[in-house]
């Protein structure tokens, strides 16, 4: 049995520009760098510890205590089944329609600090996390969400789930005003995958339902319903992606807020401009179309990821 010491170091730069003109959310710029940097022991082939942290400068704002977030975590992987406990990179373990959970938490929360607990064989995968966003304190109310997804395919046909649920409670300091806030959502769809039929990359198409319940303890709760379309395709270097909702505008505290409309298509023309395996680099113009107005978004993302690995040599006495 051998020990390796690993490290993963990089930088997640986003520039995104929105350009906003409807009631469901405003126009804003928002641009920054994420870099991280961690270290650990795999102490077999099956079990691993990292430490380090992710440093988070949003460009022309003043540094705060939100600057640096810890990276600590374990993680056990053998077969089909994976398991991470700490605060652990989001992006390469949670992924959520946006209905459901925002894109801008991979600028602000690159880290999911809870549990993660991953099935996955080749026509079926089954994850659940838990994200613990806010420890109650006197200031602070209690805070956490939990996701997951089961995902099934045979041959073209696949279908999928997605569940998120955020509860929201008060701080520690009783305020009779001040009630629990239960917040929960799904995505169900059935669909095609025709990569292997069409003369493209991929080729991806399925619809369902969106599902919303929004719960104010002893206030009120409401139930929002949708259906819910996505299509995307990609040849070499180029990709877009379709999403369409139509329905009861969805009440959900993490996702999107442009889906609280009752008619939303979100049209995102994506160019992937370089992928060198440890550099990706990619453009996003997005064309929303809203029952009040069409509005339209640019994004520009460069990732950075160097992953390294050195056996450690035991010393015989």
């Amino acid at each position: 049995m051998s020990q390796s010491f690993v490290w993963k170091a990089g930088l997640d730069g986003f520039f995104d520009n929105r350009e906003y003109y409807n009631p469901y959310t405003k126009s804003g710029t928002i641009t920054g760098t994420n870099i991280f940097a961690q270290v650990g022991f795999e102490v077999d082939e099956h079990n691993m510890f990292q430490f380090g942290a992710n440093l988070l400068y949003e460009h022309g704002s003043r540094i705060n205590g939100d600057f640096v977030s810890p990276i600590a975590y374990y993680q056990h992987k053998k077969g089909p089944f994976k398991v991470l406990l700490g605060s652990f990179n989001r992006r390469d373990n949670v992924s959520l329609p946006l209905v459901l959970l925002n894109d801008t938490l991979r600028y602000f929360r690159p880290q999911v600090q809870g549990l993660y607990i991953g099935y996955e064989r080749k026509t079926f995968s089954q994850d659940v996390w838990l994200d613990w966003t806010s420890k109650q304190s006197p200031i602070d109310k209690e805070g956490f969400l939990i996701g997951a997804s089961t995902k099934f395919t045979h041959r073209i046909f696949l279908a999928e789930y997605h569940f998120l649920m955020h509860h929201n409670a008060g701080t520690s300091v009783h305020d009779p005003n001040d009630h629990i806030r239960d917040n929960v959502g799904m995505v169900a769809t059935l669909g095609l995958n025709l990569t292997d039929v069409v003369a493209l990359d991929s080729c991806v198409v399925k619809t369902g339902i969106s599902y919303s319940a929004d719960r104010l303890r002893t206030k009120y709760i409401g139930y929002y319903l949708g259906s819910y379309t996505e299509m995307y395709a990609s040849y070499k270097w180029s990709a877009v992606r379709n999403t369409l909702y139509l329905g009861y505008g969805q009440m959900q505290t993490y996702g999107s807020p442009l889906f609280k409309a009752p008619f939303y298509n979100r049209l995102e023309l994506i160019a992937n401009l370089f992928n060198t395996g440890r550099i990706t680099a990619k453009c996003n113009l997005g064309i929303h179309v809203l029952p009040e107005t069409i509005d339209f978004s640019q994004q520009f993302t460069v990732y950075i990821d160097i992953t390294g690995k050195r056996d450690v040599k035991r010393v015989k006495y």
